[in-house]
């Protein structure tokens, strides 16, 4: 997203307006790989552990408030839909429950999302709502980075298949990674020296073929090994996680699926920055003696750009784009501006603590046809437009500005 800005206007409310109508996501964000976009203190996490109640949750709707360190807060909706009536009690009560049973080998006593179920018969579409359960993650905002883990997909012949798909949603639907700890598409047999009883796809396994939002269970595993573990991340933004849950797919076994059981362990994620941007206009010269020291026809003005990130998350990999669309009675200043800096520089640039740097290299100027191309010294009337784009990743709660000149016509 290229955002055009003006002289000496704010753009605060314009970029409210993209924002809530999904044109703009984060600010000048485009995507970018996946990285750690927020420290401890910003990060949420829906921690069984600190939720109650723990049993006789229902197959219904809970929303949990969860709080960051910052003392921001993010309301969270658990919902259950789908073939909820094979829900059964695992040995430790009706679930869904919050419970120990299954650890997936993380921690001894860890509380997760426990589901267990024996569906009527074998799942031959995880699209419906024949034999699957559907959970459901809703969150009041859009965040991103939300991460969790999946344990105990696995199979066991004559009995189940765990079969899961995996997908969130913002507007369109997002793909998550997803990956065991024995790679990607680990379908050896169980075992202390071969571990690993998860297909993640793409790929074809027990002649089905697997999108990438699908994994199923390809041998045995237990409560309190990760041998059945799946890592899931989403790097886009989204507003709801589901996870769909089904026995086969296109299995050969015969007779009454058997009892099944996975858990859901707890759910971080990130607020997304909240980019602001403002343009404030001076006349290079103060002095009581020149009448162009005011913003009126003659007068060289430098204008400051200002971009400050106040959403506890971090600005994507380089990826920051300003450009200024400037008007017809202004004329670029291709001169030096910054006499602190050996050289000619046509701007001057305060990373704060952005951790950005910004170099001759990362601006393009442009002319009326939208062309880029090279301003002559001094001032240059055919540069229409500037634009800038910093390096780095934008740290949260950061700030940067860019100075840059023109003269009044």
């Amino acid at each position: 997203m290229i955002l055009k800005i003006g002289m000496g206007v704010s753009l605060s409310k314009i970029i409210a307006r993209l924002l809530a109508a999904g044109v703009l996501t984060t600010g000048f964000v485009v995507p970018a790989p996946a990285q750690t976009s927020c420290n401890s203190t910003n990060m949420f996490k829906l921690d069984w552990d600190a939720v109650t109640p723990k049993v006789n949750l229902g197959t219904g709707t809970r929303t949990y408030t969860v709080t960051n360190a910052a003392g921001a807060s993010v309301a969270v909706t658990m919902s259950f839909s789908g073939d909820t009536t094979h829900f059964i009690d695992s040995g430790s009560g009706q679930t869904p429950n919050i419970s120990v049973q299954n650890s997936g080998g993380i921690t001894a006593g860890e509380n997760t999302l426990f589901l267990a179920v024996r569906f009527a018969g074998y799942t031959t579409d995880i699209g419906t709502t024949t034999n699957v359960a559907i959970v459901r993650f809703g969150f009041s905002t859009p965040v991103r980075e939300v991460t969790f883990k999946i344990l105990d997909v696995d199979y066991a012949a004559a009995q189940f298949r765990d079969w899961l798909r995996i997908t969130g949603t913002n507007g369109p639907t997002y793909i998550p990674s997803i990956s065991t700890p024995y790679g990607r598409n680990n379908s050896t047999n169980p075992g202390v020296t071969a571990p690993g009883v998860t297909f993640v796809g793409p790929g074809t396994n027990n002649a089905y073929s697997f999108p990438v939002t699908d994994a199923e269970g390809t041998g045995e595993s237990t409560p309190t090994v990760a041998y059945g573990n799946l890592n899931v991340q989403f790097v886009a933004p989204i507003t709801q996680a589901e996870v769909r849950y089904g026995n086969g797919p296109r299995s050969t076994m015969t007779g009454t699926a058997g009892n099944q059981w996975i858990s859901i362990h707890d759910i971080s994620f990130c607020p997304m920055p909240a980019v602001g941007i403002s343009k404030t206009a001076a006349p290079v010269s103060v002095a009581i003696s020149d009448p162009n020291r005011f913003n009126i026809p003659g007068a060289d003005v430098d204008y400051t750009v200002t971009v400050t990130n106040t959403g506890g998350s971090t600005v994507d990999l380089s990826t920051t784009l300003i450009a200024d669309a400037l008007p017809a009675n202004v004329t670029f200043f291709n001169g030096d501006i910054d006499g602190a800096t050996p050289g000619v520089q046509n701007y001057v640039f305060a990373s704060g603590t952005s951790g950005l740097t910004l170099g001759a290299a990362n601006i393009t100027y442009l002319n009326a046809a939208n062309a880029s191309m090279t301003p002559a010294v001094n001032y240059d009337p055919a540069v229409r437009s500037v634009r800038w784009l910093p390096q780095g990743t934008m740290a949260a709660n950061s700030s940067f500005n860019i100075r840059f000149r023109a003269r009044i016509n």
